[in-house]
């Protein structure tokens, strides 16, 4: 008889802002093993790569969901910015991983939603030529997108079905970079 060897699985890290908390990684990818670290800012999510140099074992995928708590503080040129060396700081360190970076979907702010706006786009002119970004598609959508938020009082955060989206528009994003 013979036996078919299992491959391993990919590493999928996902390092996210809240947005990413209500996401279950087991769900995300069967053919992936899927951890999840919160970042609350590009800063936060920084020290996490820098803490990769450490491991033995590094991701295959690195998922990314901020800038919008950034946004609150600093320019979209500034946030394009500092994700792109976020982006070559992954590079550095896991010359392998292939790098998602996801668009903020826009909040209940329509002054934050002009710099989300803006820092998507400067972010798709930093960034096209070395990762893949995901887009919010139904989330960038300002006649649509208070179905997706929650009542809260932050306007920020995704509802039930404003995460299931942002759920699968990594999923796409993730097919994409597997082929």
């Amino acid at each position: 008889m013979d036996s078919k060897e299992i491959s391993p699985k990919k590493k999928l890290l996902i390092l996210g802002n809240s947005l990413t908390e209500p996401f279950v990684t087991s769900r995300i990818d069967y053919e992936c093993e899927t951890s999840k670290i919160r970042c609350m800012t590009i800063s936060d999510a920084k020290e996490e790569v820098a803490n990769l140099a450490n491991q033995a074992v590094k991701p295959d995928f690195i998922y990314f969901q901020l800038i919008t708590n950034d946004l609150e503080s600093a320019s979209p040129q500034t946030c394009a910015t500092e994700m792109k060396s976020l982006c070559e700081q992954v590079g550095e360190t896991c010359p392998d991983c292939k790098i998602i970076v996801a668009e903020a979907p826009l909040t209940a702010n329509v002054n934050l939603n002009h710099k989300i706006g803006a820092a998507n786009n400067l972010m798709y002119l930093e960034l096209l030529d070395s990762v893949v970004i995901s887009p919010a598609g139904v989330l960038s959508q300002s006649d649509k997108i208070t179905e997706f938020l929650q009542n809260d009082a932050t306007g920020k955060h995704l509802n039930n079905k404003g995460t299931g989206q942002l759920v699968r528009n990594l999923k796409m994003s993730l097919t994409k970079v597997k082929t």
